[in-house]
C-alpha cells in the first residue's frame, strides 16, 4: 500500500518532452512487446497452447511498484519510473480485459469446432 501511495506522490505532471518519449518507449515495451516475447518463449519451451496463452496474459500484467521502490533506493530515474508505472497500469487494464476476452472467444470457437468434428466422425 505504501509503495503505491509513494508512487502516486512522485508523479511529475510537468515532465519534459524527452521524458515523455522515454515513458512512451517503456510503456510500449511493457504493454506490447513483453506479452509477445513471453508467448513466443512459452510456445518454444512447452509447445502447449494453454501455457502460451497464460504467458501472454501474464506478460500483460502491470509493472509492480517494486520497480519504482528500487529506483528510489538506488537514486535512478524516479520521476521517469513513477510516470511509466502509472501509465503502464492505466494502459494494461483495458488491454488485459480485451486480450482475455479474445482468448476466451478463441477457446470457445476451438471447443465448438472440436464438437463438430466429433459429431461428424460419429456419423461415418
Amino acid at each position: 500500500g505504501c509503495a503505491l501511495f509513494s508512487l502516486g506522490l512522485s508523479i511529475d505532471p510537468n515532465m519534459k518532452g524527452g521524458n515523455n518519449l522515454a515513458v512512451s518507449i517503456l510503456v510500449a515495451t511493457k504493454v506490447l512487446l513483453m506479452p509477445m516475447v513471453m508467448a513466443i518463449i512459452a510456445r518454444i519451451m512447452t509447445r502447449n497452447e494453454a501455457d502460451t496463452q497464460f504467458a501472454f496474459i501474464y506478460g500483460m500484467l502491470p509493472t509492480a511498484p517494486t520497480a519504482y521502490i528500487l529506483a528510489v533506493a538506488y537514486g535512478v530515474q524516479e520521476p521517469l519510473l513513477s510516470t511509466a508505472c502509472l501509465v503502464v497500469l492505466i494502459a494494461s487494464l483495458p488491454l488485459l480485459v480485451i486480450a482475455a476476452a479474445a482468448l476466451q472467444a478463441q477457446s470457445e470457437s476451438d471447443v465448438q469446432k472440436s464438437n463438430e468434428v466429433s459429431i461428424s466422425e460419429n456419423w461415418h
